[in-house]
């Protein structure tokens, strides 16, 4: 009885300590880039690496969006930049 006993509280803490998670939030602004918050501190991306870097899913999905921000950057402020240039020049007259 004894042994049985054993096994159930040391599968029960083994099924607990699997299922604990680290909760990360996703914060997006219009006025700044957002980020990633844990326990309402905001980490760099090196550290949501090292955190998602346990599910190999997560990481692959985060890596991924972060190169299409970057990109989105990369046509968005040129593109935004001549198209302002352009409507300021005709509004102004010159």
């Amino acid at each position: 009885m004894k042994k049985v006993m054993y096994l159930f509280i040391v599968s029960i803490a083994l099924c607990t300590g699997a299922t604990a998670q680290t909760e990360l939030t996703f914060k997006s602004s219009m006025i700044s880039n957002g980020g990633v918050f844990k326990n309402g501190n905001k980490l760099k991306t090196k550290e949501v690496r090292e955190v998602m870097s346990e599910n190999s899913k997560a990481l692959g999905m985060y890596n991924s969006g972060r190169s299409l921000f970057v990109a989105g950057q990369v046509i968005a402020y040129p593109c935004a930049f001549l198209l302002g240039f352009d409507l300021g020049t005709r509004i102004g007259g010159g």
